[in-house]
Parts: structure tokens; sequence; C-alpha cells
């Protein structure tokens, strides 16, 4: 259950910030309206899955390796699943600069794994 709590809260966290955009209203020169694209959209909804998927695929190739990761994306989805919970109650402006910092954490972390998973599966010998 808290798992699938993290996935979900991982998945609403990426998610949200696609779903918002911010403009600058030039004085000079009129700005065009910010589309968000269902392809946008669609990579963050599958990015947390596809994660913890080639996060599953690394155990077979470095169970050393694969604990590490384990350790990290359990912290980062408890971490994040913690915030979820509390942003109802968090003002817009702190949440401003909160929801970056849980974005990039996911992000960075998911792209460590595809990285080492990579090199894992081309280093095979």
């Amino acid at each position: 259950m808290l798992k699938r709590a993290g996935i979900t809260a991982l998945s609403v966290l990426m998610l949200s910030g696609c779903a918002e955009t911010h403009s600058i209203n030039s004085v000079v020169t009129p700005t065009a309206p910010q589309k968000v694209t269902n392809e946008a959209t669609d990579n963050s909804a599958t990015r947390v899955p596809v994660c913890r998927k080639e996060l599953e695929v690394i155990k077979t190739y470095s169970k050393t390796e694969y604990d590490a990761f384990l350790a990290e994306y359990t912290r980062v989805e408890l971490q994040t699943s913690q915030y979820v919970r509390a942003r109802e109650n968090i003002s817009p402006d702190i949440n401003e600069l909160a929801l970056p910092r849980y974005q990039f954490q996911a992000r960075e972390l998911c792209f460590r794994i595809k990285t080492r998973l990579t090199q894992l599966i081309i280093e095979q010998k």
C-alpha cells in the first residue's frame, strides 16, 4: 500500500509541474499563449512506472547497486508523499518554491537509474 501511495504521489507531483504554465507579460512584445502538449503530459504520467521497472532490471545486473538505488528511491518516495499530503495546507507561494525541488529530486534519480542501467547493459560481459 505504501509503495502504491508513493508511486501515486510521485506521479501526481510530476504531472502537477506540467499542468501549470507561468507567463511573463512583456510591455514591448506580446506573448503567445503557451500550450501543454499531450506528449509532455503522457511523458510525465509514464515516467515513474518506467523508472521503477528500470530499477527492477538493475537487480538482474547488480544486486548491490539495486539495493543502493532502492534505498534512495524509497527515501524520495516517502519525502514526496509527505509533501503531497501537506501541500493542501501550505500557501501557494511556499508550494511554488517546494514543488520544483520534489520534481527535480524524482527526475534526477530516475535519470541516474536510466543512465546506470544503460551502462550495465552496454558493459555486460
